[in-house]
């Protein structure tokens, strides 16, 4: 009877712990890759604000890249995070002081622009079948700055400055490899469109 009791026991037991690994798998680990390519970014904003650019919204800038990874998830709820690229030609002369010679000479500049974002998801309509989700989210991190002079490269920098985005709305469709579309304002664009894989 002991021998029984124990054997129920050590099955019950095995089934919870199965049971609490599905549950966590469910939640943790890698759930979903995305590569998301996007335009009119703040990056832009910057571009035309900090360097002398004939406008802006693109004019002076590549588009922008990311790649993402999610995680975590809590019920509707996804943690994650992008790493972005972008880069910004100033084809207006950059005027620069040439300590040998005393005058200024005009000098090309490519900006390159590194940003890493951790962000929150929130998938607030999902079918039953995974094949369509509408969403939102909110991401905050930062941007490494890169001006590389053609001429006076000795001039050439890296800073840092803050990145935020907000995905206002989005939409998926397919279930394990799909399509998105979003519109947002931020770093990864005002639209923005990708590929994605759940795993």
């Amino acid at each position: 009877m002991k021998k029984l009791f124990a054997l129920l026991f050590i099955t019950s037991l095995g089934s919870e712990i199965v049971q609490a690994q599905s549950s966590s798998e469910s939640e943790m680990g890698f759930l979903r890759l995305e590569a998301t390519a996007g335009i009119y970014t703040t990056k832009d904003i910057f571009t035309d604000i900090e360097y002398p650019t004939s406008g802006v919204w693109g004019k002076n800038a590549t588009g922008t890249y990311f790649l993402g990874i999610s995680f975590f998830r809590y019920k509707k709820l996804e943690v994650g995070v992008s790493a972005g690229y972008q880069k910004a030609y100033i084809s207006n002369p950059v005027y620069s002081f040439d300590y040998n010679t005393g005058i200024n000479i005009e000098d090309n500049l490519d900006v390159t622009y590194l940003t890493f974002i951790p962000n929150v998801r929130l998938n607030w309509v999902s079918s039953e079948d995974n094949k369509f989700e509408m969403y939102s989210s909110f991401g905050l991190g930062l941007t490494n700055v890169r001006e590389d002079y053609e001429v006076q490269t000795f001039r050439d920098d890296s800073y840092l400055i803050p990145a935020f985005d907000i995905t206002g709305f989005g939409i998926r469709l397919g279930n394990k490899f799909g399509g998105f579309m979003e519109v947002g304002f931020g770093t990864k664009g005002l639209m923005r469109a990708g590929l994605s894989l759940r795993l």
